[in-house]
């Protein structure tokens, strides 16, 4: 199965991009080095900073560490509450797959690596064959990871646009330093788009759900820089 079959299906199943959600600190780290990398990527460079997910350790197990993730839909507004890989959403143009660079390396999850087990076969991991990924892929499953495997960095060529959640009133300071702060990133990556405050509708929860966080929950969201200690923290 080629990346050109994957994108071809996604497009059956109106699949309209790729988005991979993160933290503020994790995406600035993404605009210094132009572009989407893999947590091993990050991990591996000097000067460059990502928050940490609970799944980085059974990523590692498995083998996709250094592996790209994206979602087939906005989860945050399908799901009418925050993402919680972070509440900054990079969406990119299903052209990306089309890209020479990645043939071969393009999978879709089957479930969430979080739930795979030790021995179980690449068939019940991955979407395996073009019959297999039409008959179950389903645009929304947020289980169902479309992958750049072993893929360290994609550039911002492919990038449609950065999307970035609003806070509540109260945490008014926090959100405008993040937002400068990610602001000047993307302008210092050479990119001359602004990133584009979510407006929710009138269902989602997400500001509800901002509310009842811990600051320091909030903090772990939108910090945008590290202290000495190496732990996250954000200029209020």
């Amino acid at each position: 199965m080629t990346s050109e079959d994957v994108k071809n299906v996604l497009i059956q199943h109106r699949v309209e991009g790729l988005f991979h959600a993160n933290t503020v600190l994790t995406s600035i780290s993404f605009l210094k080095n132009q572009g989407l990398c893999s947590r091993q990527y990050i991990s591996q460079l000097p000067g460059s900073y990502q928050t940490g997910q609970y799944s980085d350790a059974d990523d590692k197990r498995f083998g996709i560490y250094n592996d790209i993730f994206f979602d087939s839909v906005d989860i945050h507004r399908r799901a009418h509450r925050c993402n919680q890989y972070g509440p900054v959403t990079f969406i990119y143009s299903l052209d990306l797959l089309s890209s020479p660079a990645l043939e071969n390396q393009v999978r879709v999850t089957k479930d969430n690596p979080i739930r795979w087990k030790s021995g179980m076969n690449i068939e019940n991991r991955y979407f395996v064959n073009l019959i297999d990924l039409q008959d179950g892929f389903c645009k929304g499953n947020f289980s169902q990871h479309i992958t750049l495997h072993d893929v360290q960095k994609i550039s911002f060529q492919y990038l449609r646009f950065i999307q970035m959640d609003p806070l509540p009133e109260k945490y008014h300071d926090i959100f405008s330093n993040a937002y400068r702060e990610l602001q000047d990133a993307v302008y210092q990556a050479g990119l001359s788009m602004k990133i584009i405050v979510r407006e929710c509708d009138s269902r989602c929860q997400c500001q509800n759900q901002y509310l009842q966080m811990s600051e320091s929950e909030i903090i772990k969201k939108y910090s945008y820089e590290k202290d000495d200690d190496g732990n996250i923290c954000s200029k209020k």
